[in-house]
Order: structure tokens, then C-alpha cells, then sequence
């Protein structure tokens, strides 16, 4: 989607409450149709609603990725679990596939549960496991408030062989033992790299015949 549509995506023209629909009066706060990029991440944040506990929030903004120097694909500063600290962070990092920590993208502000996008684990033939990286998973578990007994869905778009497969490569995929309370779904995309080259293509469908590139 083209800057000057990108404003009228769902997430950032309406929200949702109790079943009626808002229109976000600060909507042009948001996104700058003249750079293509967000203004400013905090405007979207609360609009999810993730600092409604004020100091005694479960979240809170990191910015140990100021530099890019755990993750050159991520924001500058991202929502975090609020008992993590930045030196945890950067232990994750290391042990997620090219630095992709577990990162919330979207809260449920009826729940509080979130979704959050990482990458694969780097755990190898060997098992190896990380501490701070489990930590974290579970402080995402507990994060919907009112059903924390409730399993997290974990879902890996590979394929279960694809992704046993990558463990030769140092990498893999969390497991119930590393990971409780936690179900483990594989999408068994057959080809990651065919989505995204699908995907490209259909934007270009999309954008204005201006833009295409």
C-alpha cells in the first residue's frame, strides 16, 4: 500500500470499542505520507492501550535497538514486557535467528493478550536452550489478564520437517520442554520465499501504475 493510502488501513483510521467504531481524530498524527513512515510509534501504542496501567504498566518501551545493533529489521524502539531488561534483550537477540526477539505487534484491549512476530530460535543439535528467551516467551503468555491459564500459541510457518531440518544449521524451534504452557502449530508453508514473491506481486496490483516500480 502507497503512502497516500497507507492512512486508511483499518489499524490506523478506526478502532474498535464495545462494538461501536471511533474515528482516531489524531489519524494524521500517525503517518507521514510524504516520507512513507510512521511518525510516531508512541501515537500507536496507546491506541492499543498497552500503558493503561500508567507506572504499574505491564509494558514499556525499549530502545535498546537505537544503533540497529540487535536488529537491523526492527524499529529503533519496540514494546517490551516492563520486568525485562535491556541486557536480557540483547541475550534473546542473539539467541533469535538475525536478532528478531520476540516483539509485540498488537494487544487485545478486553484481554490484554498480545501478538508478537520473532524469528527462529538458534538451538541446534545440541538443544541449547536460553533462559532470558524463555522468560520472555512467558511474560507474553501471561500477558492476557484474564485467561493466563490459556496456552500460547506459537505459530511456525514451516513445516515440522523444514524446521527439524534447520537444526543442522544451529537453528530450530522451541519445544513444550524449553517452552511450557506452550502449543507449537507449524503452518507447513512449503516455500517462505514463494510467499513473499507472491506477495510483492500483489502489492504491485495495488499500488498506483506511478508507484510500481
Amino acid at each position: 500500500v502507497n503512502g497516500r493510502s497507507y492512512s486508511k488501513l483499518f489499524a490506523f483510521n478506526v478502532k474498535e470499542n464495545d462494538g461501536d467504531v471511533w474515528i482516531l481524530e489524531d489519524e494524521k498524527n500517525i503517518f507521514d505520507t510524504k516520507v512513507g513512515k510512521l511518525k510516531d510509534l508512541t501515537l500507536e501504542w496507546r491506541r492499543m492501550n498497552f500503558f493503561d496501567g500508567g507506572a504499574d504498566s505491564l509494558w514499556r518501551v525499549s530502545r535498546c535497538n537505537d544503533r540497529w545493533s540487535l536488529c537491523d529489521s526492527y524499529p529503533k524502539s519496540f514494546i517490551v514486557p516492563s520486568q525485562m531488561k535491556n541486557e536480557e534483550l540483547e541475550v534473546v537477540a542473539k539467541f533469535r535467528s538475525q536478532g528478531k526477539l520476540p516483539v509485540p505487534v498488537w494487544r487485545s484491549s478486553k484481554t490484554g493478550a498480545t501478538m508478537s512476530r520473532s524469528s527462529q530460535i538458534m538451538t541446534g543439535l545440541g538443544q541449547y536452550r536460553c533462559e532470558e528467551d524463555e522468560r520472555l516467551v512467558n511474560f507474553l503468555k501471561n500477558s492476557n489478564e484474564i485467561r493466563r491459564s490459556d496456552a500460547l500459541h506459537i505459530y511456525d510457518a514451516r513445516s515440522y520437517i523444514n524446521a527439524l531440518g534447520n537444526k543442522i544449521w544451529g537453528a530450530g524451534f522451541e519445544s513444550a520442554q524449553c517452552y511450557p504452557d506452550c502449543e507449537i502449530i507449524f503452518l507447513n508453508l512449503v516455500n517462505i520465499h514463494n510467499v513473499r514473491d507472491a506477495f510483492n506481486k500483489m502489492v504491485q496490483c495495488v499500488v498506483d501504475p506511478d508507484d510500481r516500480r
